[in-house]
């Protein structure tokens, strides 16, 4: 094996895998193999400094007499001094530790398919435990891929650009998706696996919120250069949206850069989550604030927090039907955001308080809601 160094380059480049991986790669393959065709209970080092790799066994010199066995990795002093005279600049004692440098290629093809076999393998384990590393990082960003199948329980399978599997269950799709072979399609990293083959694969998702930001975050600078925080997301993946965002510019109205002149920006993410309607409202540390702002678009005149926190919002009655929202969705989506039970007060033509129709039961938020809400991811 000529110029180690530059064969390590090469495949450093063509892997992407860093050169000390490729190094470790290459030492661990020649003791595999040493210890397979050498003495397997032998300790080995290996110098790739050279042009060429040497690998030494490291023999501890004993006072034991005879040979040593094959489950050994002492010599006796009397062995030693006769056939490794060679290898010490002075005579050999007892505690000495001799090096003897071996040639693979010695032992024949076995010894030398063995060692190229070990060394491929390592490179891919290494590749892979890279890539699930990379990946770790990566845990809510968006991927792309091709749909290389879908099946029956519609479990959809995309390659990534770097030939990295990941799958896009039923449950993480946006209802009503359909994929078919070829297809391009953009997802969020979910979770990161290595199978039992040791390659590593991804859950993909399309219903986090985690997607819906980095979609945001992908279309808006601000948010990418941190000019502008999204603190919080609720969500009903395919249906409907709110995004809490803040900024701590005076001269920034966060809301109206998230949503883009004439709407460009959140409709370029709307489209993407397949229509999703998205509501982007003020965030802030006043929970009294935050509630009002979260259930835009209707008009809240004030916000009371009892000592339970549920939280009343009074507002007139002709807000109701928008602060309710179409089958309750923008209170659920309000509540979710927010984490409070919100109940809602309304004013009639006289300004007499008046609990809403809608809400006479104690409205609780329900579990799915609640973990909707921590899931955030």
């Amino acid at each position: 094996m000529e110029d180690i160094g530059s064969l390590i380059t090469i495949i450093s480049e063509e892997r992407d895998i860093k050169k000390e991986r490729v190094e470790e790669a290459i030492k661990t393959a020649f003791i595999h193999t040493a210890k397979r065709v050498i003495n397997h209970r032998a300790r080995y080092e290996v110098d790739l400094d050279g042009d060429k790799p040497i690998i030494y066994e490291i023999l501890l010199v004993s006072n034991r007499k005879g040979r040593r066995g094959p489950d050994d990795n002492s010599i006796s002093l009397e062995v030693a001094q006769k056939k490794y005279h060679s290898y010490q600049d002075s005579e050999i004692k007892e505690g000495d530790v001799i090096k003897i440098p071996h040639d693979l290629t010695d032992f024949g093809r076995n010894a030398s398919g063995n060692l190229f076999a070990n060394i491929e393998k390592l490179i891919s384990e290494f590749k892979e435990k890279e890539l699930y590393f990379q990946y770790k990082e990566k845990l809510g960003s968006l991927v792309s891929g091709k749909v290389i199948n879908v099946d029956d329980e519609e479990n959809t399978m995309i390659e990534l650009f770097d030939e990295t599997q990941g799958i896009i269950t039923r449950r993480n799709r946006i209802k009503g998706e359909k994929f078919k072979t070829g297809d391009i399609v953009t997802a969020v990293v979910k979770y990161v696996n290595i199978d039992e083959h040791k390659r590593v694969t991804l859950d993909l998702s399309r219903t986090s919120v985690k997607f819906l930001n980095a979609l945001f975050a992908q279309s808006v600078p601000e948010i990418q250069d941190g000019i502008i925080e999204i603190h919080r997301t609720s969500r009903i993946p395919g249906d409907r949206a709110k995004v809490a965002v803040s900024t701590e510019s005076p001269n920034i109205d966060p809301v109206s850069v998230v949503v883009g002149g004439k709407g460009t920006k959140i409709t370029a993410v709307s489209r993407e989550a397949k229509g999703e309607i998205i509501d982007c409202v003020n965030y802030s540390e006043i929970p009294e604030i935050f509630i009002k702002n979260s259930l835009s678009p209707a008009v809240v005149e004030n916000v009371k927090i009892d000592k339970n926190d549920v939280a009343f919002a009074t507002l007139k009655i002709e807000e109701r039907g928008k602060a309710i929202g179409k089958s309750g969705i923008n209170l659920k989506l309000a509540q979710m955001l927010t984490g409070y039970d919100i109940k809602l007060i309304t004013l009639d033509k006289h300004g007499v308080e008046t609990p809403s129709t809608e809400i006479t039961q104690k409205n609780k938020i329900s579990a799915e809601s609640r973990l909707g809400s921590l899931f955030n991811d």
